[in-house]
């Protein structure tokens, strides 16, 4: 399948927001820096793997091996 660069471009968008919505939520509830942005990248990763299992894909984080890298520089 051939994604088109408008997906790929969204797709990262989508990453981006869920990586600042799960870092802002848990710095909310009181955690440090640190666990706060890996608690983003956990909520970025996790979103985008129940995307594809929705869809009846390989996750992503399967696929690539620098998916979660921009989702920890989007915090």
């Amino acid at each position: 399948m051939n994604i088109g660069p408008t997906f790929l471009i969204v797709d990262s968008l989508t990453l981006g927001f869920f990586a600042v919505s799960g870092t802002g939520k848990a710095l909310q509830y009181g955690l440090a820096a640190i666990p706060a942005a890996l608690m983003g990248v956990l909520t970025a990763v996790g979103g985008g793997v129940i995307r594809d299992m929705l869809v009846a894909e390989v996750p992503t984080v399967l696929r690539r091996d620098f998916y979660a890298i921009p989702a920890l520089t989007a915090r």
